[in-house]
């Protein structure tokens, strides 16, 4: 959270950067996978590289995934404004398939991570995939098949039915990206001058606080943890 409460002088807000949010958002995705593994039994390992290099691609490492072979997963969050308008070329070979800006922005964000990672991983024998979310929910299918194999390790190793974990597993998931979402929705907004009015920054704390509960609540979402960390 931006705001620190100390002593009564020191009630101010934490200095935050444009991207700082942005940043939240990617690390609360990837640590929902994160725990999932973790709670399946696989072993996960959190940010690590796969050489000598400062490159880390396993934001999610697996040691040993499909045949065991060690995989890394790249998650990165698109925006539709970042996607480039499709040529006419593109357009007619992608007839019949999503080309919305969403899918086109995830996509570039796949490819890019595939371009940056993928030839360093594959010399260190590791299987590398990118696993693309756009900030409004949708998945490319890669990311789907990861998320539905790791519903399935968590079913075998709980006992739960699969239906009900994928469904648990998606709805965390979606959760916990709007609440990222939310979080960079209110501290962009404008903050007005509430001292005037007696409101000090420990109130206004708790009114974000009480901002992002209220646009959870709006969404009509419902946390179910799979036994996982909130």
């Amino acid at each position: 959270h931006p705001f620190t409460l100390r002593t009564p002088k020191d009630w101010r807000p934490e200095p935050r950067s444009r991207s700082s949010g942005r940043i939240a958002r990617h690390d609360a995705v990837r640590d929902v996978l994160f725990e999932a593994a973790k709670a399946a039994t696989l072993r996960p390992w959190k940010e690590r590289g796969v050489d000598s290099s400062a490159h880390r691609p396993g934001d999610v490492y697996l040691p040993a995934w499909s045949l065991g072979r060690p995989l890394a997963v790249d998650v990165t969050v698109s925006h539709p404004s970042q996607a480039h308008a499709p040529s006419q070329n593109n357009l007619a070979q992608a007839e019949g398939e999503d080309t919305s800006a969403s899918r086109r922005a995830a996509t570039q964000a796949a490819n890019d991570k595939v371009r940056k990672h993928a030839a360093r991983c594959q010399a260190a024998g590791v299987d590398f995939l990118p696993v693309a979310v756009c900030s409004y929910g949708g998945w490319l299918p890669e990311g789907e098949k990861f998320a539905a194999a790791l519903a399935r390790h968590l079913s075998d190793h709980t006992g739960m039915p699969i239906g009900v974990v994928a469904s648990q597993l998606w709805q965390r998931l979606s959760v916990t990206l709007w609440r990222a979402n939310a979080r960079i929705i209110l501290h962009r907004a404008p903050t007005a001058d509430l001292e005037a009015f007696g409101i000090f920054w420990h109130d206004k704390t708790l009114m974000r606080r009480r901002g992002i509960a209220h646009l959870e609540a709006r969404a009509g979402l419902t946390v179910l943890h799979l036994g996982l960390p909130a």
